[in-house]
């Protein structure tokens, strides 16, 4: 994965496509910049009160103001329910100071142990986290705490009056993606991905004005949820709106535009997006759009470090945008861009995006070249004269063809040759079936067209059933369950019938050891009547 453009089958075809990054700048309205500074103020100032302390309290506070910092150039939505959550719970600490005051000082051990370092944290764990962090002040009395929900006060009529201005300027630049990209072409999709749930809901309403249904994947759902959404988007809308939830685990590559509404804060989300579409069975050239705010501080930072990524792809290639989690290994690049918003500048990011990027990347290539498990040049020939050796072991696909078809028999699913594709089936199973193993979304009640080679099931848009598929599975279970002694389902190349039965022979000396063993192997043919013989 490490270096997807050199990767390339047994016929030398390449088998990851392009992939082009466009980093967009948009201007801040008006509105839109004074709101800016002014939070950005705020956050400063309280900021300031914890800086240099270790205690948790302290460490919450500059962590509930850095989340407060990244929404503000996540969306005007995101924004102002941020400001107004936190205005509500520091009044509710005001109303009971002494008791609320002891409650807010420090989370749970696991709470801290979470977000020890956030880039290893689910984006479930970090959205449920930033939640419990928006009442955590740096006042120390209730007259420091008034203060504080005043100027709050301030800051959501600013928000306010933000949105009532106007369709924010980097959701003009979204609409713009999406009329060129999108309107009518009916056979594209598109992933926007943000870092929070406030601006996922505000996109989602949006889309549903500008015509587009659109499914939807946040930390709050869970594995099944998620999966639904997934097949909802491949199936039925052209556009999916996600919080980082969806860069966990999710396939998308049957889509070939994102857009980054938002741009994480840490590097590995970013290359974690990226290989939702970006990945192994994308058939065409992926285009990725990062909306950033170049006037805003960290925006130019944003812009610095994708300039510079941009510059080095054009001339190493892809492979520095699969690397960046791990050629910034040790950098907490979030506590540079703090860093560079308080004071406005930072000499040591500047270094990093100017010197020690490019090395940090060399040094990271030189290694995987030295540490490789085979040379650069390997005996193609003997790997191609293995694969055929290869394709005979393997589980074909006629095998798990004619074991869906009984195992559908035995729990009285159907399953049937679709006749207008060839090699496409539609099956469909039993309600109680689905319900018993907990696969009871609607895609799976309607019944699912599905193909048991990957090329056709490529071709023509259908489900590749093969091991690893949720219903296959199920019917695997089924049957080692219900049916005990059928524990595979084989093809005889010479067309016979009947049941292969292995045993183990056994001898064994005085103290119960076994000295000898081997492995006997019965087949039991059946005849045309049905009798079994030996």
């Amino acid at each position: 994965r490490r270096s997807k453009e050199q990767v390339t089958d047994l016929q030398g075809r390449k088998l990851f496509r392009r992939r082009e990054v466009q980093t967009i700048g948009v201007k801040l309205s008006e509105a839109e910049s004074q709101l800016y500074k002014a939070v950005t103020a705020y956050v400063c100032h309280w900021y300031a009160a914890v800086s240099g302390k270790t205690d948790r309290r302290s460490r919450n506070v500059a962590l509930a103001l850095t989340v407060l910092q990244r929404r503000l150039t996540s969306s005007l939505h995101a924004s102002r329910e941020s400001l107004r959550r936190r205005r509500q719970k520091l009044q509710n600490l005001l109303n009971e100071w002494e008791r609320r005051l002891v409650e807010s000082e420090c989370l749970s051990e696991s709470d801290e142990e979470a977000v020890e370092d956030l880039s290893e944290a689910t984006a479930k764990d970090w959205e449920n986290f930033q939640e419990r962090l928006e009442g955590a002040t740096a006042a120390q009395t209730p007259e420091e705490l008034q203060q504080e929900i005043s100027e709050l006060d301030k800051l959501i009529k600013l928000a306010s009056e933000a949105e009532k201005a106007g369709e924010e300027t980097k959701l003009q630049e979204l609409r713009r993606v999406v009329e060129e990209r999108l309107r009518h072409r009916p056979e594209e999709k598109l992933l926007v991905f943000s870092e929070f749930k406030d601006t996922l809901t505000a996109l989602e309403r949006r889309f549903h004005e500008w015509g587009f249904a659109c499914s939807i994947i946040h930390g709050g759902m869970d594995l099944r949820q998620r999966i639904t959404e997934e097949r909802r988007f491949r199936d039925e809308v052209q556009v999916m709106v996600a919080t980082d939830a969806a860069g966990e685990g999710i396939n998308l590559q049957f889509c070939r535009l994102m857009v980054n509404y938002d741009l994480p804060w840490n590097p590995n989300r970013l290359e974690q997006r990226m290989g939702r579409i970006h990945r192994y069975g994308q058939k065409r050239d992926c285009f990725v759009f990062n909306l950033i705010y170049p006037q805003t501080r960290e925006g130019k930072v944003l812009e610095r470090l994708m300039e510079k990524l941009e510059r080095m792809r054009q001339r190493l290639g892809d492979s520095v945008y699969d690397v960046i989690g791990t050629v910034l290994e040790g950098v907490r690049l979030e506590d540079l861009i703090m860093g560079a918003i308080l004071r406005d500048e930072n000499p040591e990011l500047e270094q990093l995006l100017d010197i020690d990027l490019e090395k940090r990347l060399e040094g990271f290539r030189k290694a995987i070249e030295e540490s490789a498990l085979a040379s650069r040049h390997i005996d193609l020939s003997s790997v191609q004269r293995d694969e055929a050796d290869s394709l005979l072991r393997r589980l074909v696909p006629w095998d798990v063809g004619r074991f869906a078809r009984l195992a559908c028999q035995l729990v009285g699913g159907r399953l049937e040759e679709d006749r207008r594709a060839k090699g496409v089936f539609r099956l469909s199973l039993p309600h109680e079936f689905l319900k018993q193993y907990h696969l009871e979304d609607e895609t799976f009640r309607r019944g699912l067209r599905i193909a048991f080679q990957r090329e056709i099931a490529h071709q023509v848009d259908a489900e590749f059933f093969a091991p690893g598929h949720p219903l296959l599975e199920a019917l695997v279970e089924h049957c080692l369950q219900k049916t005990p002694p059928v524990r595979a389902i084989l093809l005889d190349e010479r067309e016979r019938s009947g049941s292969l039965w292995f045993y183990t022979a056994r001898i064994q000396d005085g103290q119960g050891q076994s000295v000898l063993e081997r492995l006997i192997a019965c087949f039991h043919k059946t005849e045309p009547q049905g009798k079994l013989v030996r």
